[in-house]
C-alpha cells in the first residue's frame, strides 16, 4: 500500500489544494481492467476517506466505472489522453456523482448531517458518459463546495457533461457555529464535447472561477448558469454551441463562441454591472439576449452585433456600449411599466451605427448618439432621441422635433473637435459648423445608411 502521512488533519490538507500530502494509488485496492471496476475505486476512496482523505492516483488505461465522490478526495489521472473512466455499459449512471447527491439536488438548505461534497476534486482525465450504450447519464454530477477540477475532458454523455450545484442559503462550516453563502471553487482547462444536454449546467458553488473553458458540439448550452451561481468569474473560453445561459454573472473576458445558429449568450432574469471585454461572436441567429426585468450591461469589443434585449414586466435596462461598428441592437418590450429603456451607442471616429435587427419598431425611451474627442480621450453625447422618431415611418428620420434633445449647444466647438464630429456621425464630408447644420447632415447619413442597406 503507498501511503504517506495517512493521518494528516485533513482541513489542513485541502485548504491550499494540497491533495498530495497523502497519495495513494487505486492499483493498491483491486485489479483493473475488467468491464466494471467500480467496487475497486470505490472501495480506494472509502479507505481514503477513512484515513484523513487524500489525492487517488490513477493510471494510464481505459476503465470502466461509476463512482461516488466522497469530501477530501481528489482524483488524478494520467492525463486526460491517456486515464479514461468510461460508464459501465447498461449502467445507466453518472460516471462520477456526488456523495448525496440525490438527496441534496434542489434543496434550498443544508442539512448539517447531510453537506454533499467539499474540498474534493478531480484532474488530469477524461470522462466518458458511454451514450452509446446507456439511456441515462451525466459525466461529473456534484452538490457541493469548494472543488478543485484542473485539466479534464467530458464527452459523450447521454445528459450533461458537466452538472454542478450548491444552496443559495448559509451553510454551516466544519463544527463551527459559523455560515456563509459564498464558496469558492476553482475550475481550469476543461473541455466539453458530444453531449447530449448542455456542456455544462452550472447553479453553483458560488464565487468561482473557471478559466479556459472550451466547450463544442454538445445538445444544449455550453454552459448554462441559473440565478443563483453568484459572481461567478468567467475567463478565456472559447465554445461551438449555443454558448453561454448566464441567471448571474460578473465578469466575462476573452470569450470567443461561434459555429453555431442558435444564441451566444443569454442572460436571463436581473442581470447588473456585467462587464465583456475581448468578446468574439459569430455564426449565431441572435449574438446577446438579455432577458427579464432589470438589465446593465456594459461592452467593449471591436466590433458587436447581433444583440437583443427581451423583456417581460420590464424594469430598468439598458445596454451601454463602447465598440467600432454596432449592428443589430434593439430592445422588445413586453408589458413594461417603466419607461427607462435606452440602447447608449458610443462610437469611435468613423464608426456607424446599423439597423434594427428585424425592421419592427420595438419602442424604447431614446437613443443617444455620442462621439469620441480623441483629444481630450472622452465621449460627448449630441443627440438623445426618442426612439419612435427614429425608428417610425419605416426609418425615415424625423430630427430635431421638440421631443428630442440636443445636447450641445451651436458653440459646440469649444468643447468637442468639429473634425471628430464630421468624422463620428457623417460620412459624406460635412461642412457643417454648428448643431443645426449638423442635424441636416445627419438626417441625410441616415437615408443614406439605409439606402446602402446599414439600417
Amino acid at each position: 500500500m503507498s501511503t504517506k502521512n495517512e493521518q494528516t488533519n485533513s482541513s489542513a490538507v485541502f485548504a491550499t489544494n494540497n491533495f498530495t500530502a497523502n497519495s495513494y494509488d487505486v492499483t493498491d485496492f483491486g485489479t483493473l481492467g475488467t468491464s466494471d471496476d467500480s467496487v475497486v475505486f470505490q472501495n480506494a476512496i472509502d479507505h481514503v476517506k477513512t484515513n484523513g482523505g487524500g489525492q487517488i492516483n490513477i493510471p494510464s488505461g481505459t476503465y470502466y466505472a461509476n463512482i461516488i465522490l466522497d469530501s477530501n478526495i481528489f482524483l488524478n489521472g494520467a492525463g486526460p489522453n491517456t486515464t479514461i473512466l468510461k460508464s459501465v455499459s447498461g449502467s445507466h449512471l453518472d460516471v462520477i456523482q456526488g456523495r448525496d447527491f440525490a438527496l441534496l439536488t434542489g434543496t434550498p438548505k443544508a442539512d448539517p448531517e447531510i453537506r454533499g461534497v467539499r474540498y474534493a476534486g478531480v484532474s488530469n482525465l477524461s470522462i466518458d458518459g458511454n451514450k452509446q450504450n446507456n439511456n441515462a447519464g451525466f459525466g461529473m454530477r456534484i452538490w457541493g463546495c469548494s472543488l478543485y477540477v484542473n485539466n479534464i475532458v467530458v464527452a459523450n454523455c447521454k445528459e450533461d457533461g458537466i452538472y454542478t450545484e450548491f444552496t443559495t442559503h448559509d451553510y454551516p462550516l466544519n463544527d463551527f457555529s459559523t455560515t456563509y453563502d459564498a464558496l469558492e471553487s476553482n475550475f481550469n482547462h476543461i473541455k466539453t464535447v458530444a453531449n447530449n444536454g448542455n456542456g455544462w449546467t452550472y447553479k453553483g458553488p458560488h464565487d468561482s472561477e473557471i478559466n479556459d473553458y472550451v466547450s463544442f458540439r454538445n445538445g444544449g448550452w455550453a454552459l448554462y448558469q441559473e440565478k443563483g451561481s453568484l459572481n461567478g468569474v468567467h475567463w478565456n473560453s472559447w465554445l461551438n454551441s449555443n454558448s453561454f445561459y448566464f441567471g448571474d454573472v460578473v465578469k466575462l473576458d476573452n470569450i470567443v463562441a461561434s459555429g453555431e445558429t442558435g444564441t451566444g449568450i443569454e442572460f436571463y432574469q436581473a442581470v447588473s454591472s456585467c462587464s465583456i471585454t475581448n468578446l468574439t461572436l459569430g455564426g449565431h441567429n441572435t449574438g446577446i439576449i438579455l432577458r427579464g426585468e432589470r438589465h446593465k450591461i456594459s461592452g467593449y469589443a471591436g466590433t458587436i452585433k447581433d444583440v437583443a434585449i427581451i423583456n417581460d414586466n420590464a424594469g430598468m435596462c439598458n445596454i451601454e456600449l463602447i465598440m467600432y461598428d454596432i449592428k443589430n441592437i434593439y430592445q422588445q418590450i413586453n408589458n413594461g411599466s417603466h419607461n427607462v429603456y435606452k440602447i447608449q451607442a458610443r462610437l469611435k471616429s468613423g464608426q456607424n451605427i446599423g439597423k434594427n435587427q428585424d425592421w419592427v419598431p420595438h419602442i424604447t425611451e431614446h437613443t443617444e448618439i455620442m462621439v469620441y474627442n480623441e483629444g481630450s480621450a472622452s465621449y460627448t453625447t449630441i443627440f438623445r432621441i426618442p426612439n419612435d422618431k427614429l425608428w417610425k415611418n419605416g426609418w425615415q428620420p424625423e430630427l430635431p422635433d421638440s421631443n428630442s434633445t440636443i445636447i450641445c449647444a451651436d458653440s459646440f466647438a469649444s468643447t468637442i473637435e468639429t473634425g471628430v464630429v464630421k468624422k463620428a456621425i457623417n460620412q459624406n464630408n460635412s461642412s457643417a459648423t454648428t448643431v443645426t447644420e449638423l442635424v441636416s447632415d445627419f438626417n441625410t447619413l441616415l437615408l443614406n445608411l439605409k439606402n446602402a442597406g446599414m439600417m
